[in-house]
């Protein structure tokens, strides 16, 4: 179990963010995440946010309140 380990989590359409050998953040699935890294995301901490993609569709939604 990896329960130290924190992940990003996009709290819309839970993507996990993947910065681990690239010079930009990109945001995947969790079961591709588990198969790139090892790493299942239920045996992490979770921190809830959002993807640059549901980001930019929230602040759309709000503007349009």
């Amino acid at each position: 179990m990896v329960a130290d380990k924190q992940l990003q989590i996009c709290h819309m359409c839970r993507k996990v963010r993947d910065d681990r050998e690239t010079a930009y953040e990109r945001w995947i699935p969790k079961h591709i995440y588990r198969q790139n890294t090892g790493i299942d995301a239920a045996n992490c901490r979770l921190a809830y946010t959002y993807c640059p993609a549901c980001y930019t569709h929230v602040v759309h939604k709000i503007g349009a309140a």
